[in-house]
């Protein structure tokens, strides 16, 4: 439909040309080239200078700790632009060459990722974005530049998208501000790369859609919101999507109401409901599969697994939220989400929200905008409620589904769509003469006193952030204030010049962009700690991915610590890591990993798990789930034997907070020239008051403790200080307490002295004990300048592993891991609450039997795992194909009776065939596949065909077909219409 054709008796009252600005006949070329400018201007230092968005460059641990591997400097400077750099499970830039490397070497959609958290349903997770069309740039071509192009192709589209919708609302150039508003949101500069700013893009899409079919119903409308809404839901962001889905929803009711005519409205929100429903079956390849991973899995967005609504959550700080919408450096980078639109875009919103709230004289036409702009003021002003925790409001996230969505993230794009109009909305008010000039003073006064009130409250505040950052903020804040008096004197000139008037838009951007460079992105990307060199490419790899190439057999298992191929980077290189990170992880698996690795130095949220610090562990534990995942190769920074600290490990739980009475725990104290970590403790005549507790297991082979007991060589003690007694006592589960006493004496407290002791705990071997060192001076005096170490404390160990790649990583062999692929003759079954207690039993052998679970088993399949009882090492059987959905494993003689285990995750839709027949799969080891092999198997086969999928395809292509017929049969009927015109005349 033209602007300058009247809406016909199906079309609603919105503007027509009667009411249009007098930019109306403006040329489209011209506005979007102003976006593609305002683009261009703001990100200048990438599309001119070489640099890259790319954050796993030197932003975040990807492949390096630092980021990219850049050969003399592979130790890079972790630069925290993104404000969630750590969310490997959030990011774009890891999954895109795995996606892309299987569509090169297999030629099909990649269903499952067998490189990541011992295998895991790839097509399952929402997050994958397999479907999304965007997606196909960095898919395609791995390399920075294509995430740079991704990065701003999106913004692109979310600017010219909002260009359009708002200018069905508001004709002429008005509606440029708020495009460009919304394309620069804070929210999007600081998390470019996240994943879910492909639904965000989509917001001003799906108001164009209702807006098409509300204005205008028929095949066309529908079949245009039926590919928004689906193209909403295959972005991949289940949480983002029922936001905005309902966001549009509420939009859609609101927009109704201004109709006339019960009939006409309900035949209205048919359509769009219809609509609604076709983007749903359309996305089905990707939500019957989601649903089914999220019934199988750990969630930890689920409040009945975790026991905490995230819903609920909120900034505890509104004074700095506030400011951080306004003022970007200083409030803003200690805000969660970084909610930054500016003083520009703030004021003018400001003035669009009084116009619509007043009662302005106007036509019809008018009014109808108005409502539309009072559903935005009340949307934002509810959203604004909720992020703050106001209780009448808050109570929203209580709600089902809504009580797993981060609102006070995920809401922050839905604000800025609100102010992104309202900011257009005032400026068309102003063009249109609403708005007078004591409105925009007096909207101005309003303004300036509600930030020096906001100003004040925020210094008094316990939430002050360091001196350092004061000087950043009053330069911004200044700056903000000086462009918005610049848009305040634009805006009163305009009101008297009609030429002003007719360029206020594109006046008004100057000062906009200039406070979003100077403020906001110059300190997070154009300074020296900003962006990076394009020459930092983490899909290039490192030297010692190579390495593991050439040397590691095929399908061997790695783990990475200390930040190296931070999650999910293994795949993107065909390398098998047993780490992920997301938020919805394999139920079985995630049980497993909790099971060994207690230890929060591992991060595990029920998100899977990571290593991305120096990470402290119990040997014993950290070996037998190596073992048991078919691990061959640990990566890290450091010597290995460094990573079984007990000291660093007890400390990490509260090394974070204020350390206990009398202890300090300090992680690097140099002692004779080499830095080390240490717990500081300070001798006290009552030893219980500074006591350090270390609940360990005691392993079975050799249980024999070893640690240092040294004096702090930082004493400055004037007098001579009295000999210390270091105590070790060892308390059982039992409650039986057998003390070790070792007195260790110094007359010399300013030099260093160290004493190194072995403590024999054969009679706690197999056991969990907890390990408590104190100290205290051996006189009735206590120095207050006396402290003690304890250091290197660890089981003396037999340690087989070797290091095979000594350059700018470290890498161990694990000769004691099972294969990945391995025949056994002997099996366990018990009860499925005792499976992983005997898993971990130190007895219990991996390489000789698998465990099972007695209800898991059907009855059949119970009676033969249970006849298998003769105990050897397990054997090797070669996988000869390893595809993503397809795996043929060559087995060696099989003389008797066997099972196959198979290190992969036990997930439904997998199949399995012993010499072409059928055969169930088991899970054997908690969470691994198993399939029992009859006398004589020579190869067995795994095929994924999950009916989750074929399922959806089945629907989607139907759905498809359908919408295809309509669209035909209405373009037919109309070009016969027209064809047939001529003749009626």
């Amino acid at each position: 439909m033209k602007l300058s054709e009247k809406p016909s008796t199906m079309q609603t009252s919105l503007p027509s040309s009667s009411v249009a600005a007098p930019e109306e006949h403006g040329s489209w070329a011209i506005a979007l080239f102003v976006i593609v400018l305002s683009l261009v201007i703001v990100f200048h230092p990438v599309v001119f200078g070489g640099k890259t968005t790319a954050v796993s460059a030197a932003h975040c641990n990807s492949i390096m700790p630092g980021g990219a591997f850049g050969g003399d400097h592979a130790k890079q400077v972790d630069r925290k632009i993104s404000q969630d750099p750590w969310s490997a499970a959030c990011q774009s830039e890891a999954g895109s060459m795995f996606v892309g490397s299987t569509l090169y070497r297999e030629h099909k959609i990649p269903l499952w990722n067998m490189y990541s958290g011992c295998g895991l349903p790839f097509i399952s997770n929402f997050q994958n974005q397999l479907f999304s069309p965007l997606n196909l740039i960095i898919e395609l071509v791995s390399s920075n530049w294509a995430i740079d192009t991704f990065v701003l192709v999106r913004l692109l589209i979310a600017g010219i998208l909002t260009f359009l919708a708002l200018r069905v609302l508001m004709p002429g150039y008005a509606s440029l501000i708020g495009a460009i508003g919304y394309m620069l949101t804070g929210y999007f500069l600081s998390h470019l790369n996240l994943l879910d700013l492909n639904v965000h893009i989509t917001i001003p899409a799906l108001l164009l859609s209702i807006e098409a079919v509300v204005r205008k119903p028929g095949v066309g409308s529908l079949l245009l919101c039926s590919a928004v809404v689906a193209n909403n839901l295959l972005a991949g962001h289940p949480e983002c999507s029922l936001l905005t889905l309902t966001f549009s929803g509420c939009y859609l009711l609101v927009r109704l109401s201004t109709i006339d005519g019960w009939r006409l409205r309900a035949q209205l929100f048919g359509s769009i409901a219809a609509a609604y429903l076709c983007g749903l079956l359309i996305a089905l390849p990707e939500v019957l599969p989601f649903v089914e991973y999220v019934r199988l899995s750990d969630n930890c967005h689920d409040p009945a697994i975790t026991g905490v609504a995230c819903g609920l959550d909120f900034d505890h700080d509104w004074r700095r939220g506030l400011l951080s919408y306004i003022f970007p450096a200083g409030w803003a980078q200690n805000t969660f989400a970084n909610g930054f639109y500016g003083a520009v875009l703030a004021y003018l919103a400001l003035v669009g929200a009084t116009v619509a709230c007043s009662g302005f004289k106007a036509s019809r036409d008018d009014r109808s905008v108005r409502s539309v702009m009072l559903y935005f003021v009340a949307a934002f002003s509810l959203m604004l409620l909720k992020r703050f925790g106001v209780p009448p409001v808050n109570w929203i996230g209580a709600l089902p589904l809504f009580n797993m969505v981060l609102f006070c993230r995920y809401d922050e794009p839905l604000m800025g769509i609100c102010i992104a109009t309202l900011a257009a909305f005032g400026l068309y008010s102003i063009q249109r003469q609403w708005a007078r000039p004591k409105l925009l003073i007096g909207a101005a006064v309003v303004f300036w006193l509600a930030v020096s009130a906001l100003n004040l409250l925020y210094l008094n505040s316990p939430w002050l952030p360091a001196l350092d950052s004061q000087a950043a903020m009053k330069n911004n804040m200044l700056l903000g204030l000086g462009c918005l008096t610049a848009t305040v004197l634009l805006c009163l000139l305009s009101c008297q010049s009609s030429g002003i008037r007719r360029a206020l838009p594109l006046l008004i951007i100057i000062p906009f962009l200039y406070e979003t460079c100077n403020g906001f992105m110059s300190r997070t990307f154009y300074g020296k700690e900003g962006l990076v060199s394009r020459s930092f490419d983490a899909f290039k790899g490192a030297p010692y991915i190579e390495f593991l190439k050439k040397r590691a057999e095929p399908n061997a298992r790695v783990l990475g610590l200390d930040g190296l191929l931070q999650p999910n980077w293994s795949a993107s290189f065909n390398i098998q890591d047993i780490r992920y990170i997301d938020s919805l992880t394999p139920k079985y698996y995630a049980e497993l990993i909790s099971t060994f690795l207690p230890n929060p130095a591992i991060v595990y949220r029920g998100r899977g798990f990571d290593a991305t610090e120096k990470t402290a562990h119990d040997g014993v534990a950290i070996r037998r789930l190596c073992q048991l995942t078919s691990v061959k190769y640990l990566l890290c920074m450091s010597n290995l034997n460094e990573y079984s600290d007990l000291i660093v490990n007890g400390a990490r739980k509260f090394s974070a907070s204020a350390s206990p009475e009398g202890l300090c725990f300090v992680p690097l104290a140099e002692i004779d020239g080499v830095k080390q970590p240490i717990m500081f403790q300070h001798p006290k005549l009552d030893a219980t008051k500074n006591a350090y507790d270390l609940p360990i297991s005691v392993p079975d082979v050799n249980p024999v403790l070893e640690f240092d007991f040294v004096r702090s060589p930082d004493v400055a003690c004037p007098v001579r200080s009295t000999p210390v007694q270091a105590i070790v006592s060892i308390d059982t589960c039992d409650g039986s307490r057998a003390p070790e006493r070792f007195v260790f004496q110094n007359n010399e407290p300013l030099r260093l002295h160290a004493t190194h002791y072995r403590v024999d705990l054969t009679r706690f071997a197999g056991k969990q004990v907890t390990v408590s060192l104190t100290s205290r001076p051996t006189s009735a005096v206590e120095c207050p300048w006396e402290w003690v170490g304890w250091k290197k404390m660890r089981f003396c160990e037999r340690d087989d592993s070797k290091c095979v790649y000594d350059r700018e990583i470290k890498i161990y062999e694990l000769p004691e891991s099972i294969p990945h692929a391995a025949v056994f003759t002997a099996a366990e079954v018990v009860d499925d609450t005792k499976v992983l207690s005997e898993l971990q039993r130190r007895s219990f052998s991996p390489q000789e039997c698998v465990v099972f679970s007695r209800n898991d088993l059907p009855k059949g399949e119970a009676e033969s795992v249970s006849e298998l009882n003769f105990r050897e090492q397990c054997r090797s059987a070669r996988i000869s194909k390893y595809e993503s959905d397809n795996l043929e494993i060559e087995l060696p003689a099989i003389t008797r009776p066997s099972l196959l285990l198979l290190t992969d995750n036990c997930f439904p839709g997998w199949r399995a065939t012993v010499d072409g027949k059928e055969q169930r799969i088991l899970r054997g080891n908690h969470c691994f596949r198993a399939v029992l092999l009859p006398v004589g198997a020579r190869a067995v086969r795994f095929v994924y065909d999950p009916w989750a999928f074929k399922a959806g395809m089945l629907v989607s292509v139907l759905t498809l077909a359908v919408l295809a017929l309509l669209g035909v049969r209405s373009w037919s009927l109309h070009h016969l219409s027209v064809s047939l015109q001529p003749e009626t005349k």
